[in-house]
């Protein structure tokens, strides 16, 4: 039995393993966090059993929300491979066959229709439809896919995978190491020096 007043996330990384196993952990946290989260991750034949191991990994034996996730059926916890066979030592053709697969599958989940794995050939039951989608910021023609079937009434959350050590550097406060308000210093010393703010920047 599906939980009252769920809501439906679809997780969609870029068919890349670095990309894909940060998502899975999300996944399982969101599952873990709230009893109403309804969870679908799509993702290619390459990852489908590695994502399974992933989130079984992350969720503790004995954890209430593992053993949710197993009394619930799949419209719980769907992990869908939407292509069958794929060459895995041609990686820019599996990205762009995982991006022409997806406006099908979406359609599919839009329409609060059941699904099919093309791997295992699990058919998925029917939920509702996606209330939010979390996807790889590397996922455009997903993104336009979303906003050609259902416009702007889906939010859109960008997944950004990426080293914590990078971001901190690139974009946080100097409190933490990072390089702080980058623009506002190359400001600062431009109005000093009185030199151009790009001849600043690039020093």
């Amino acid at each position: 039995m599906a939980p009252s007043n769920p809501s439906h996330l679809l997780l969609v990384a870029l068919p890349a393993w670095g990309h894909a196993r940060p998502l899975a952990a999300l996944g399982a946290r969101l599952v873990t966090e709230s009893d109403t989260v309804l969870l679908t991750i799509l993702t290619t034949s390459i990852h489908l059993e590695k994502l399974r191991f992933e989130i079984d990994r992350q969720l503790e034996t004995g954890s209430p929300a593992l053993q949710r996730i197993r009394q619930v059926p799949a419209s719980l916890y769907a992990i869908i491979a939407l292509i069958a066979s794929v060459d895995a030592s041609n990686p820019l053709a599996v990205i762009g066959e995982f991006a022409a697969s997806y406006a099908p599958a979406y359609e599919v989940l839009v329409q609060a229709k059941s699904i099919t794995c093309a791997t295992t050939g699990t058919v998925f039951e029917a939920a509702i439809a996606p209330t939010a989608i979390i996807l790889d910021f590397f996922g455009i023609p997903q993104l336009h896919a979303t906003r050609a079937l259902t416009g702007r009434t889906v939010p859109v959350l960008a997944w950004v995978t990426g080293g914590a050590s990078t971001f901190i550097r690139n974009w946080g406060p100097e409190s933490i190491g990072g390089s702080g308000d980058f623009g506002g210093k190359v400001a600062a010393e431009a109005a000093r020096t009185g030199k151009p703010a790009l001849e600043v920047g690039e020093q």
